[in-house]
């Protein structure tokens, strides 16, 4: 799966402070072919409403990673190249590991979870066209604030 490159630049920051990342992308999450482009394959609400596995994208890693989940996880189900399931390899979380998540739609109702969770949750989301900061989903017209000091990576953290 192709993730950002300053999600991966974050999460090797992250790492050089001393704390385990997990990096993710909505992209390990894609339905097949047949349900992504059941309603044709230039259509704005397919592409918005079938492209992605939002059950599995909870219950593989979400779920698991959120304060009360158990901790063993998946980071991706599925390939949306070659259009077929990935072998599920289930990770255990280090308990004070933080998801760096990546993605599109990542204000869908059936993500609301995301929203709702602490800043202390480890969670940061990075949304294709803006970077977010711990537990915080930034509107798609915002930017978060520049943070200054010695540990930034292209402005933002």
């Amino acid at each position: 799966m192709r993730c950002p490159i300053f999600a991966n630049e974050l999460a090797e920051v992250i790492v050089g402070l001393g704390r385990p990342v997990i990096r993710a992308s909505v992209d390990g999450f894609h339905n097949p072919r047949t349900i992504r482009y059941a309603r044709g394959r230039q259509s704005p609400l397919g592409f918005f409403e079938d492209s992605y596995n939002y059950a599995f994208l909870k219950q593989y890693l979400l779920d698991p990673l959120s304060p009360g989940g158990h901790r063993r996880y998946c980071a991706a189900v599925f390939d949306h190249v070659t259009d077929l399931p990935v072998p599920l390899m289930e990770q255990e979380a280090h308990p004070v590991s933080m998801l760096l998540f990546d993605g599109i739609f990542l204000h869908r109702p059936e993500l609301q979870l995301i929203g709702t969770l602490p800043s202390s949750s480890g969670l940061i989301l990075t949304h294709r066209l803006h970077d977010a900061l711990p537990g915080t989903v930034f509107p798609r017209t915002r930017r978060p604030p520049p943070i200054t000091g010695t540990s930034k990576v292209n402005g933002y953290i």
